[in-house]
């Protein structure tokens, strides 16, 4: 894949080498010394449902972040090394139904399999197989027609 001058995406800014960390039965009690301990890592797509939470992390942050959880006692807690985040982002999605539908059907296509998913009024993140990373923004970008001239896109 080439740079795209207009919609300003370059193959070298990706980064495929993420971690993606469940923590089951996140109680209140973790919550602080969970702060305290992560406050200087990158932590991204943060996700708590009941008492579970999923967030992931560039992989050179494994081992703080594993000395961090193996120091909160009773904390079970698994991590993938195996995924990377493919995002599709822009302000107009909100104003744009299909979007979401389209990102998935693209990628359900391919079979790329994206088991960790979040989604924003402008952002829908989807971690998927690390060898499959570069092919699914390929795919992503043509599903967009980010690689058509603007005058020759589609209208939304």
């Amino acid at each position: 894949m080439e740079r795209c001058e207009e919609c300003g995406f370059d193959p070298a800014d990706l980064r495929p080498a993420d971690m993606v960390v469940a923590i089951r039965s996140f109680g209140r009690r973790y919550q602080a010394p969970l702060t305290r301990g992560l406050a200087g890592e990158d932590l991204d797509t943060i996700v708590r449902t009941g008492e579970d939470i999923v967030f992931s992390a560039p992989d050179e942050d494994h081992g703080a972040i594993a000395t961090t959880l193996d120091g909160l006692d009773g904390v079970t807690w698994s991590a993938r090394d195996d995924l990377g985040k493919v995002s599709v982002i822009g302000a107009g999605m909100k104003s744009h139904p299909g979007i979401a539908a389209r990102t998935f059907a693209t990628l359900s296509d391919l079979g790329i399999d994206a088991p960790v998913v979040t989604t924003s009024p402008i952002k829908i993140a989807c971690y998927v197989a690390r060898d499959e990373v570069e092919r699914a923004v390929a795919a992503l970008h043509h599903a967009f027609e980010l690689d058509t001239p603007v005058a020759e896109r589609s209208p939304a």
